[in-house]
């Protein structure tokens, strides 16, 4: 019922209607029902002296309902591509001048709500910046790889960095930020990186991860049965963790954050907890870690010297070949995690394996300058 309300937040529907009702089997009620419910829910949450909270999204509803209209000369909005229909319904009231700044290329949070507005509107006029001041020619190639590899792109980005370098596998000298697609991966790589002696810091403070940890808790909790001690509604909601896993690995909509949980919880089962106690035991703060670590969407609007790109990417192959129905959030996700970079870039081997089949291919001769060698790595 929660996801269905969310639906709703994040819609422009002035009233709660069927088409915000998503099916879920535990809930035996009639449409009606959910509907009374819902609007019983979104009262609570209005009312002040309710100890049911508001959410993000539902303040932001709220004002939206207002139709409000800013009064300023000029109204603009950053980051438009991960705008979702509320935020831009809000824009659009506007009277006076507005401008969106964005790059369509970074939209990656479209599975909690992002509708692009860049997309939902017609400029009077369009301005382009291709030059990137953070890193040069060669971090730019990869870039350019994906981009014109994968998504409809006219304009090659040019890396305004006097030098920058790319690498495919090795060792070198200075902190690091490790950037990995799951929060799983980030654990495994933290509990590598404290066994070797290696300090560590996971971006955006370490309470945000502790989320993250206490999810963790909660999934190794169902897997041994002792369901008092679960505290995610979504989680407890499941009657066994068999149950879990089977909807978390279905093959049409598998839960990739899910299923680095279970690999984590199957894979240190009686040392699991041995595991979480030596991470948080040497975290230190940004300035003095030796590896930062942060998740592909923590990292958006981050930049470092130096960064290496974890393995847990969905590979953009098919059969040998460059994947024709790629997820373009996906593409995206890489694409902004390799562009925090601001010296060295280390590619992982999704990144590899595209260069190997571009390899000799005028892509590759055009775009990656003098990083052909990358192929052989």
């Amino acid at each position: 019922m929660i996801e269905c309300l969310r639906r709703w937040c994040l819609s422009i529907d002035e009233k709660i209607t069927k088409k915000h009702l998503i099916h879920d089997p535990k809930i035996d009620l009639l449409q009606k029902d959910k509907i009374k419910l819902l609007k019983l829910i979104w009262r609570e949450m209005c009312d002040v002296q309710s100890d049911l909270p508001m959410s993000h999204d539902g303040y932001l509803k709220l004002y939206q309902l207002s139709k409000p209209e800013i009064q300023c000369d000029v109204l603009l909005v950053d980051e438009a591509q991960d705008s979702n229909l509320v935020t831009l319904d809000i824009f659009l009231r506007h009277k006076g001048k507005k401008i969106l700044v964005g790059d369509e290329n970074q939209a990656i949070y479209h599975w909690r709500g992002a509708n692009n507005a860049i997309e939902q509107c017609n400029a009077d006029k369009e301005f382009f910046l291709t030059t990137s001041f953070r890193f040069g020619k060669n971090i730019a190639a990869i870039a350019n790889t994906l981009l014109f590899n994968f998504k409809d792109v006219d304009l090659p980005i040019t890396g305004f960095r006097a030098s920058d370098g790319v690498m495919g596998s090795g060792d070198f000298t200075g902190q690091k930020a490790f950037i990995a697609r799951t929060n799983g991966t980030l654990f495994e790589k933290a509990l590598e990186s404290v066994e070797s002696n290696q300090s560590i810091h996971f971006l955006g403070n370490a309470s945000g991860y502790s989320v993250f940890l206490e999810g963790l808790k909660d999934v190794f909790y169902l897997s041994t049965n002792d369901r008092g001690k679960i505290k995610d509604i979504y989680i407890s909601s499941f009657d066994n963790y068999y149950d879990f896993r089977d909807v978390v690995n279905h093959k049409d909509h598998p839960e990739v954050e899910f299923q680095s949980r279970i690999r984590i919880v199957e894979k240190y089962k009686d040392k699991f907890f041995d595991a979480i106690s030596k991470i948080q035991d040497n975290i230190v703060p940004r300035e003095d870690a030796d590896i930062i670590l942060a998740t592909a969407h923590k990292s958006k609007g981050s930049e470092f010297d130096n960064v290496i790109l974890a393995d847990d990417y969905p590979s953009l192959l098919s059969d040998g070949h460059l994947k024709q129905d790629v997820l373009i959030a996906e593409v995206n996700l890489l694409y902004v995690a390799a562009t925090r970079a601001k010296k060295i870039l280390q590619v992982n081997r999704q990144i590899i394996d595209v260069l190997n089949v571009l390899e000799g291919k005028e892509e590759v001769i055009k775009y990656l300058a003098n990083n052909n060698s990358l192929t052989s790595s």
